[in-house]
């Protein structure tokens, strides 16, 4: 009897530390593309992302794990955020950029990584990204309290999942690393503005200069800057289960 007990707890330890098991997505090589709860990751570079190519809403900055969202709340803006209105500021969801691929019509964001451009400090991992929409510039800290209701979207529904990121593989700050299409229809009915907030460094730490979010020239929207997504893919070559999961702040 105690061996069979035994054997029971081995087993339900076993499916609860899958269950728990963060999902990685692999972003780390040039081009790559995947698909997460109906939105579309891309590896992809602008170049040069500065102003009036790159549009800044979001600059966050901490070694380690790095958290924060857009707002106007200054001069003492909550978590990693760094402030400054031409890094991180609101925005209308009426402004970001709109695409079209497959019928299917998303809005298109860019983030620019700033790791080490040496390979081996060059990764890092995207842990936490969420859309909210709301009525004020300024939504109090921080989700899913204060100011935020529901998410519209986030890259944990269903699962905890991540994407890896290679900064080499850009030309350093000033480059866009990747492009995010997400559904259009996830903001239907939901406020003027958008709050986006991430959380880096959770499974490959943050260990440089500052992470950014932009939303792309506002006149941009119907053709994209990178090849179009050759496909929907349902399931990246590159996913993989990883043991563990690590604790998140939110």
């Amino acid at each position: 009897m105690q061996q069979l007990r035994l054997t029971f707890l081995a087993v339900l330890l076993c499916f609860t530390s899958y269950a728990l098991a963060d999902t990685m997505y692999d972003l780390s090589s040039s081009g790559a593309t995947v698909t997460i709860n109906g939105a579309i990751f891309q590896q992809g570079s602008v170049q040069p992302s500065g102003t009036g190519e790159f549009n800044s809403f979001l600059r966050i900055r901490a070694n380690g794990t790095e958290y924060g969202y857009n707002t106007d709340e200054f001069p003492h803006p909550p978590l990693d955020i760094q402030p400054g209105p031409q890094w991180t500021h609101s925005l209308l969801l009426s402004a970001v950029p709109v695409f079209t691929f497959n019928g299917v019509t998303y809005y298109q964001f860019m983030l620019d990584i700033n790791e080490s451009q040496d390979k081996t400090d060059s990764l890092l991992s995207l842990d936490t990204l969420e859309f909210f929409t709301g009525s004020t510039p300024s939504p109090q800290c921080c989700p899913p309290g204060g100011d935020f209701g529901a998410a519209r979207w986030s890259l944990d529904t269903g699962a905890n999942n991540y994407l890896l990121l290679d900064s080499s593989l850009s030309h350093g700050s000033g480059s866009s690393d990747m492009f995010a299409y997400i559904p259009t229809s996830a903001f239907a009915g939901g406020g003027p503005y958008l709050y986006l907030y991430s959380g880096f460094g959770e499974n490959n730490a943050s260990d440089a200069g500052f992470e950014e979010w932009g939303a792309g020239p506002p006149n941009s929207t119907g053709t994209s800057p990178v090849p179009e997504p050759s496909s929907i893919i349902l399931l990246s070559s590159g996913l993989m289960t990883l043991g563990g999961v690590l604790r998140r702040r939110k």
